[in-house]
């Protein structure tokens, strides 16, 4: 079996349930900033090797794939079945109040170490995912938990940027607008 199928050569994809929307379809915008996101999440793990942040991560990145079957049912009119629920908001939001450091007393720079760079840059695309998902919702008229993880997976990238920084005494880039 091949790699390739030429089936999307035309500017169409299929997404779950078979249907086929053309590739500029929000869908297409989320599962792309979903896909990016994840490699991102991925470049980090390499860059920290193994460790309690890399298993966290790679948990968030299982939970991107279940966030993008979600998303697709909702664009196919298929009546999801919760992938994302309240149960996994919650975890964020203790795994957030776990790692935050506390405020860095400006508004931080993205900088520092190159993990935490990188976490500065999936927080950025995750946000992007985020808006995507706000269209594909209110296109769809769908009652998701989606909107709420994402929300919170950008604030829990964001405390593990400053997080990793303080971690590996690298001192954040502070700036007063």
């Amino acid at each position: 079996m091949k790699l390739y199928t030429r089936r999307g050569d035309g500017g169409k994809s299929s997404i779950l349930g078979g249907r086929e929307l053309w590739k500029d379809d929000v869908i297409f915008e989320v599962l792309g900033s979903l896909d990016e996101l994840s490699s991102l999440l991925g470049l980090c793990r390499s860059k920290l090797g193994p460790g309690e942040v890399s298993e966290l991560l790679r948990k968030v990145q299982v939970a991107i794939l279940r966030a993008g079957v979600e998303a697709q049912a909702i664009r196919a009119g298929i009546e999801p079945r919760e992938r994302i629920g309240e149960a996994d908001v919650e975890e964020l939001e203790r795994v957030i109040d776990r790692f935050w450091p506390g405020p860095a007393g400006g508004f931080v720079l993205p900088s520092g170490s190159e993990a935490a760079a990188i976490l500065h840059v999936a927080r950025a695309v995750c946000r992007r995912a985020e808006r995507a998902l706000v269209r594909l919702v209110r296109e769809r008229g769908a009652n998701t938990k989606l909107l709420l993880y994402f929300n919170r997976l950008g604030d829990l990238l964001y405390a593990l940027a400053m997080y990793v920084n303080r971690r590996e005494g690298v001192e954040e880039d502070v700036a007063a607008p």
